[in-house]
């Protein structure tokens, strides 16, 4: 895979900058974010072709402003995630929420790639999460999905 460093910079709040400039075009940013690639070595790109850009990241490229829930009449059925400058709602894996210092992440379904959670999206998140001696968990179609705590991401 070729890979090249490109001059853009995602801070901890999901802001996208370009050459130390905040970037003002949503669209421009919707096209990156579809296109993250998490790199071997952890850090991310941006995928174009067969060429990889290589972008800094202060914690995690993809900011998750608001959580939402499907249900059905045995309860939640699956979490939704909205993705700052996406127009959609992105599936998450339930088995993946983990708990740090810096924040709440979780994965995301169809990329497999790290979200974290904003202050209020952890708030909604955190009214389906109870407790059983001592752990944590969430219950979605029926199965419990315990968190993990960890010091770092």
């Amino acid at each position: 895979m070729d890979v090249r460093i490109i001059d853009i910079y995602v801070d901890g709040e999901g802001n996208w900058y370009y050459r130390g400039i905040p970037s003002t075009r949503e669209d421009i940013i919707r096209i990156f974010i579809e296109n993250l690639v998490e790199l071997p070595d952890g850090s991310y790109g941006i995928k174009e072709g067969g060429k990889v850009h290589r972008i800094k990241v202060e914690d995690t490229p993809m900011f998750a402003t608001s959580v939402d829930f499907i249900k059905d009449d045995k309860g939640i059925k699956e979490i939704l995630v909205n993705i700052k400058y996406l127009d959609c709602c992105k599936s998450i894996d339930p088995k993946s929420i983990v708990v740090t210092r810096k924040g709440a992440y979780v994965k995301l379904r169809d990329s497999g790639l790290k979200a974290k959670l904003s202050r209020s999206a952890y708030m909604q998140l955190a009214n389906i999460i109870e407790e059983e001696s001592g752990k944590f968990y969430i219950t979605v179609s029926g199965k419990r999905y315990y968190i993990s705590s960890s010091e770092s991401t």
